[in-house]
C-alpha cells in the first residue's frame, strides 16, 4: 500500500496514452481529442435551447432572424464542415456577445447587433464563430478539461495517500493549472478564428474589411463600464488581433466584396423600431443587477415603452413585482407574457414562484413543470415543485422531486431537500 498513491497518479497521467485522435477538418492533421463529431453534435443539440433560454430567448422578429440565419448559412456552406447541422439565432439580451457551441450552434446577441452597420460586419462575426466550430476549439477545450480533472484527481489522491510534504502547494498548483486549461478560447484560438473567418467571408463574397471593422467597434467599446460588456471574457481582444487582421487584408485579401449596408438596414427595421423601448428595459435590468428594484420598476411604468408582441417586457416587469413581494401583480404580468410566448422560461419561472407564494399549488406546478422542461435540473425549481406537490397532498411526486434535489442538487436546496425527505409525513 505504500506506493498506492503513486500508482493512482500514474493512472491519471497515462490517460493521455489512451486518448483518441481525430482528424482536424481544417488542417487535415490528427489532433488530441477525447470526443468525436457525434459528441459535438449531441452536445450542441442538448445545450443550445438551454443557453438560448438563459439569454432571454430569441428576438421575436422573423425578418431579422431569417436574415441572420441566411448570412450564417452563406459562410458555413463554404467552410470545411459544410454539412454540419448549423443553426444561427439572435439572442434577446443586452449583453454584447456572440458564441459557438459544439455542433455548429451559433448565437449573436441583440446587444452586439446594435453596434453593427452592415451585412459584412455581421458575416465577420458569424464567420469567426463558424471558424471556432471548424477548428474544433470547444471540443479541444472540453478534452483538456477532462484531462486536467483526471490529473487533478491523481495529484489530490497521491498527496493525501502518500502524505506528501507541502501537499497544499501541490494541490493548489494543480487547481490553478486546471483553471487555466478551462479558459474558453485563448488569444491564439481567437487569431486562428479571425484568419479562417476572413477566408470564409471572402469565399462567401463578403467584404473582408468587415472583420477589421467589427474588431475596431469592439475595441472602442472596451472602456465601457456596462455589465453587459462580457464579450471580452469569452473572446479576448488584443491589439495583436486587430493588427493581424489588418495585415491579412493587405497581404491576402486586398479585394473588396459585398458590404450590404442597405440589406442590413432593411433586416433590422424592427430592431430599430423597438430600440428605445429596449433601452428602457436594459436600463431596468441593469438597475436590478445593482439591486435597485424601485428604480427598475419606475423605469418600466410607462406602458408605451413596451414593445407589443415581445414577451420579455411583461416578464421582466413581473419579476420586478415578485422581488417587491407584490405576487398578485407579478403573476398577472407573468401570465400576460406566457400568452405572448408560452415557451419563455422567465415568465414560466416567475408565474411558478408567485403562484407558490399565493398558495396556488396546482397553478404553480403547471408553470414550474414547464420551467423545469425549458431549463432542466435547476434545484430551486425542483424544490418548489416538491413543495407544491406536498402542499397539494401528492406525496409521491413530492418525494420524487425532493429526491432529485437531494441527489443532484447543491447548497441550501440540497440540505433542505434531505431534511424534507426525513419528515414522517412524507413516509
Amino acid at each position: 500500500m505504500k506506493h498506492y498513491g503513486v500508482r493512482i497518479l500514474i493512472v491519471a497521467i497515462t490517460t493521455v496514452l489512451f486518448m483518441t485522435c481525430v482528424t482536424n477538418p481544417v488542417t487535415g492533421k490528427n489532433q488530441f481529442s477525447l470526443v468525436d463529431e457525434t459528441w459535438e453534435i449531441a452536445t450542441g443539440k442538448e445545450l443550445y435551447p438551454i443557453y438560448t433560454q438563459e439569454s432571454f430567448g430569441t428576438y421575436p422578429d422573423r425578418s431579422v432572424s431569417n436574415f441572420i440565419s441566411q448570412v450564417g448559412t452563406n459562410v458555413s456552406v463554404v467552410s470545411h464542415r459544410p454539412k454540419f447541422p448549423y443553426e444561427f439565432n439572435l439572442l434577446n439580451t443586452p449583453a454584447v456577445n456572440a458564441f459557438a457551441l459544439p455542433g455548429g450552434k451559433i448565437s449573436i446577441t441583440r446587444g452586439l447587433l446594435y453596434h453593427m452597420e452592415s451585412e459584412a460586419q455581421l458575416a465577420a462575426v458569424l464567420a469567426h464563430e463558424t471558424a471556432h466550430v471548424n477548428l474544433r476549439h470547444s471540443a479541444i477545450g472540453y478534452s483538456r478539461q477532462i484531462l486536467a480533472q483526471a490529473f487533478l484527481l491523481g495529484v489530490m489522491a497521491y498527496t493525501e495517500i502518500e502524505d506528501v510534504k507541502g501537499k497544499e502547494y501541490w494541490q493548489l498548483g494543480s487547481l490553478l493549472g486546471s483553471n487555466l486549461t478551462l479558459l474558453h478560447f485563448s488569444r491564439k484560438q481567437e487569431m486562428e478564428s479571425d484568419s479562417l473567418g476572413m477566408e470564409y467571408m471572402v469565399k462567401a463574397g463578403y467584404d473582408p474589411h468587415g472583420m477589421v471593422q467589427i474588431q475596431e467597434i469592439l475595441q472602442s467599446l472596451g472602456g465601457t463600464s456596462s455589465k453587459f460588456m462580457n464579450i471580452f471574457e469569452t473572446h479576448p481582444l488584443s491589439a495583436e488581433r486587430i493588427s493581424n487582421a489588418r495585415q491579412l487584408l493587405e497581404t491576402r485579401y486586398p479585394q473588396r466584396g459585398n458590404v450590404g449596408r442597405e440589406s442590413f438596414k432593411k433586416a433590422i427595421a424592427d430592431l430599430e423600431r423597438t430600440m428605445e423601448s429596449y433601452k428602457v428595459l436594459d436600463s431596468a435590468i441593469e438597475a436590478v443587477q445593482q439591486k435597485d428594484v424601485p428604480r427598475a420598476l419606475e423605469l418600466m411604468k410607462p406602458l408605451k415603452r413596451r414593445a407589443p408582441g415581445h414577451a420579455i417586457f411583461p416578464a421582466i416587469e413581473a419579476y420586478l413585482h415578485q422581488l417587491s413581494r407584490d405576487d398578485t401583480a407579478g403573476l398577472s404580468l407573468a401570465v400576460q407574457s406566457i400568452q405572448i410566448d408560452p415557451h419563455f422560461f422567465y415568465s414560466r419561472y416567475v408565474a411558478g414562484v408567485t403562484a407558490t407564494n399565493l398558495s396556488r399549488s396546482r397553478l404553480a406546478i403547471e408553470h414550474l413543470t414547464e420551467a423545469d422542461h425549458l431549463i432542466p435540473g435547476r434545484s430551486d425549481i425542483q424544490y418548489l415543485l416538491a413543495q407544491n406537490y406536498e402542499r397539494s397532498g401528492d406525496k409521491g411526486h413530492a418525494r420524487e422531486y425532493y429526491g432529485k434535489v437531494a441527489q443532484d442538487g447543491s447548497g441550501e436546496f440540497q440540505q433542505l431537500a434531505i431534511q424534507q425527505l426525513g419528515k414522517p409525513s412524507l413516509q
